[in-house]
């Protein structure tokens, strides 16, 4: 088993090494490992900003006095779940 980092950091020493296993079939994978790690990571950034837009929000609830702004803050907050 490869470590992702060893395949993220040197893909054409990883895609030699496959070559020379005579497994031309994995060469492909490596690549398609590299894009699927990609969009993993775009995603974990997408969920980050979304919790800590929740957490704003939150925040933002508890300090709210006006029981009408209250209420619009937990409106918006049943969506972001």
């Amino acid at each position: 088993m490869l470590d992702l980092n060893v395949i993220r950091n040197d893909p054409q020493a990883v895609k030699a090494a496959v070559r020379a296993r005579q497994n031309p079939e994995l060469e492909a994978t490596i690549d398609q490992t590299l894009l699927l790690d990609g969009r993993r990571r775009e995603l974990l950034k997408e969920v980050e900003t979304l919790k800590a837009d929740r957490n704003a929000a939150s925040k933002a609830l508890g300090r709210a006095k006006d029981p009408a702004e209250r209420q619009r803050l937990i409106a918006e907050q049943q969506g972001m779940g």
